[in-house]
């Protein structure tokens, strides 16, 4: 029960995980999750991510660790809807 920065959202995190699934395969990783952006985001994966996770626990009713043993494109598609 802990709050980290890194795991608390903004409103606008749907719009950075579309940018993210947007971005080539060779994008690099730890600019988009640990690196302070350009224009002052920071942990942009890292947050989208925790979005992410959230909105799917919420659309399908299943736990994190459920999330785990589904395909990520599911999880994606139930997060995204």
């Amino acid at each position: 029960h802990v709050k980290v920065p890194w795991g608390e959202y903004p409103p606008e995190a749907r719009a950075w995980a579309l940018e993210l699934q947007a971005l080539p395969s060779d994008a690099p990783v730890g600019k988009w999750l640990y690196e302070t952006h350009a224009d002052g985001r920071r942990w942009i994966g890292l947050k989208a991510g925790t979005y992410l996770a959230d909105r799917a626990i919420a659309s399908t009713g299943k736990s994190a660790a459920d999330l785990v043993t589904m395909p990520t494109a599911d999880v994606l598609s139930a997060a995204l809807k």
